[in-house]
């Protein structure tokens, strides 16, 4: 048997002073973390702070939003944060300019931000100036390329230019984002389509349908890549879906070409996406089928949302 463990005293004493040690580096962490959250802010920063709350207060003053955002200067956000969110209000209420100018705020406080550059590429788009909003949202993804949101605009540019290539090459870099995210799949996809890359298409697609059928671009794609696949019905099928979910009324059939670029007519039906718009009728024995779904020739698309 052996007989009990002795430790040297000298041993026993390191080992108490490495815990000491220890303990008093933590209690001077948690000080100084305690510290930094209650120390009020410095005059510097008050006066920052301030400037800012003045320069959003001209900028926004007399728009029926200004109580709104009030409410998000008054909010604990970062300020590069408040003025994401008040820029966003802006935008979607279509206040372009005050807009533009609270993303030139954003980039004065911090020029190396990469949603400072995004924004002012929105704003561009929304102005239809695509060369200004280009170099923008690349900019944002120089500064940060997994910044989803300036791809999905980028492509969608490019896609809307008919630079299909340029859309493959930038996804194709950053295929586990795109993989994760609806919006940057249709783009690929579409980008595939007229690359008559048309499996490809198929496969992006479809693993949008897995997850949203709502999306009328997946339908009209589906319906696109059917076509060219020779199954005509499925497609006819699919291009219904479609007309349903945008409720197009009177239109003319597709024809065995539909998909091609140079037979449609280009506009921007969703944000970040650019597709394009088919006329689509379908006949009374079409509607009869709708409880069926367009498929693959080796894979049926019934599959439940995860």
């Amino acid at each position: 048997m052996h007989g009990p463990i002795r430790f040297q005293k000298g041993a026993i004493m390191l080992y108490v002073g490495i815990i000491l040690v220890l303990i008093g580096i933590l209690s001077i962490a948690l000080l100084l973390l305690h510290r930094h959250r209650t120390e009020p802010p410095t005059e510097s920063q008050i006066e920052s702070e301030a400037k800012i709350e003045e320069k959003i207060n001209f900028i926004t003053q007399g728009l029926p939003e200004y109580d709104d955002i009030v409410e998000i200067i008054e909010s604990e956000d970062p300020t590069v944060v408040k003025l994401s969110r008040i820029f966003d209000k802006l935008l979607l209420s279509n206040r372009i300019s005050a807009a533009e100018k609270i993303a030139d705020l954003i980039l004065e406080i911090a020029p190396e931000s990469a949603v400072g550059y995004m924004r002012l590429g929105l704003v561009s788009m929304r102005r239809g100036n695509f060369e200004k909003a280009e170099r923008y949202l690349r900019t944002a993804l120089d500064i940060s390329p997994s910044l989803v949101k300036a791809m999905n605009n980028l492509a969608y540019i490019l896609n809307y230019q008919k630079r299909f290539a340029e859309t493959v090459e930038l996804m194709e870099k950053n295929m586990d984002i795109v993989n994760q995210n609806t919006v940057a799949m249709i783009n690929l996809a579409i980008a595939y389509f007229h690359l008559d890359k048309i499996k490809n298409a198929f496969e992006l697609l479809n693993k949008v349908y897995k997850k949203d059928q709502q999306i009328p671009e997946v339908h009209l794609y589906i319906g696109h890549c059917l076509m060219k696949l020779g199954e005509h019905d499925k497609a006819m099928l699919a291009y219904q879906r479609y007309k349903a979910l945008v409720g197009q009324e009177g239109a003319e059939e597709p024809s065995d070409e539909a998909g091609k670029a140079e037979e449609s007519q280009q506009e921007t039906p969703r944000t970040e996406i650019a597709t394009e718009k088919k006329e689509i009728v379908i006949s009374e024995k079409e509607d009869e089928k709708e409880s069926e779904q367009p498929q693959n020739p080796d894979e049926e698309l019934l599959d439940e949302e995860k």
